[in-house]
């Protein structure tokens, strides 16, 4: 796991492994690809933090080898996970999403509006990265989320929602966004011509 939120990145504190040098480091030659990776066996992942603060992280994406450096990672792991910061926030994940197999927006429950949704799929698809789907988290038992923001209402004679519907409100978010692209970024139908 990859912690690219070079901005505001906490990967080191929920491991708990403490400030050291990561993905920043070596991106800027200060060190070597050994020296930050971190081992954590009792869960089973590898670790890059996120390293020293900087600048301007996404000059650093750019500029720092980052294609080099998950090409040699990819010959010692089946998986990568790189956690961004937020494509609203910082060209970091559309540069980041470049250079990945897939891509997903984690959306928090109740955190963004449906048109902050689309904005963010759109910034993807404006660098041609097609976002995969929605992993949306902090799900509250018996939340009413619904791909615009809405209620879902149940009437009182039908049975309650099994817990295992939480996958069918993923896939509508994801059915409901495409389709709001889709309708956005269809190509005008030419006018006729009624000169004759």
């Amino acid at each position: 796991m990859i912690d690219a939120d070079m901005r505001n990145g906490r990967l080191h504190d929920t491991f708990g492994i403490g400030k050291q040098p990561g993905l920043s480091d070596l991106l800027a030659g200060r060190a070597t690809l050994g020296e930050v990776i971190v081992s954590l066996p009792e869960i089973g992942i590898d670790l890059i933090p996120r390293g020293n603060m900087v600048l301007n992280p996404a000059e650093l994406l750019v500029l720092g080898e980052l294609g080099e450096t998950l090409r040699q990672l990819q010959s010692f792991y089946n998986h990568i996970v790189i956690d961004s910061p937020p494509i609203l926030g910082a060209t970091d994940a559309a540069i980041l999403g470049k250079h990945a197999d897939a891509t997903f927006l984690v959306v928090k429950e109740g955190r963004y509006t449906a048109q902050e949704l689309e904005v963010s799929a759109r910034r993807f698809q404006q660098v041609g990265i097609n976002p995969n789907g929605f992993i949306i988290n902090d799900m509250k038992q018996g939340s009413s989320y619904y791909p615009y923001y809405g209620y879902a209402y149940q009437r009182a004679d039908q049975e309650p929602a099994a817990a295992g519907g939480w996958s069918d409100k993923y896939h509508a978010v994801g059915d409901w966004l495409s389709k709001q692209l889709e309708r956005e970024w269809q190509p005008a139908a030419a006018e006729s011509d009624e000169r004759g």
